[in-house]
């Protein structure tokens, strides 16, 4: 018997929501998103100050350098409701860090985070190779 990898090709599609390689044309449906502290609390390890459009381009600079650092968008009916990161990315420890953000209230509560996880696991622990995931999570999800 030979081995067979896992063969995954973006996006990455679930039930109802997809992850594909992140855009710049979706930062607009999402910049309001970081203009809220408050909406940063779980999300930036960062000071929490609201960013306008030219910070963040270069935060997604950073967080998406195509090396070890990864940005997806969600995408639920065909439209970007928020972003997964894979930070840290270390093949040779096999480790990296998740993160995770929904932008708009009418997406949370429908396990669309959830569904989100499972799919970046997957591809994480077969594709990538990984054993090891770390991940900031809010209390109450």
């Amino acid at each position: 018997m030979t081995y067979q990898p896992f063969r995954f090709e973006l996006p990455l599609t679930g039930d109802r929501l997809s992850l594909v390689p992140f855009e710049l044309s979706d930062l607009e449906r999402l910049a309001a998103f970081f203009a809220e502290p408050g909406n940063l609390y779980y999300y930036l390890p960062d000071t929490l100050l609201p960013r306008n459009r030219t910070q963040l381009l270069a935060m997604m600079e950073d967080w998406n350098d195509g090396k070890e650092n990864f940005v997806f968008t969600c995408r639920y009916q065909d439209r970007p409701i928020g972003l997964l990161t894979v930070s840290d990315l270390d093949p040779v420890a096999g480790k990296a860090e998740l993160g995770i953000m929904l932008a708009g209230e009418e997406s949370r509560g429908k396990g669309l985070a959830f569904e989100a996880m499972e799919l970046i696991l997957a591809y994480a622990f077969g594709e990538l190779r990984l054993h090891r995931l770390y991940a900031r999570v809010a209390p109450g999800n």
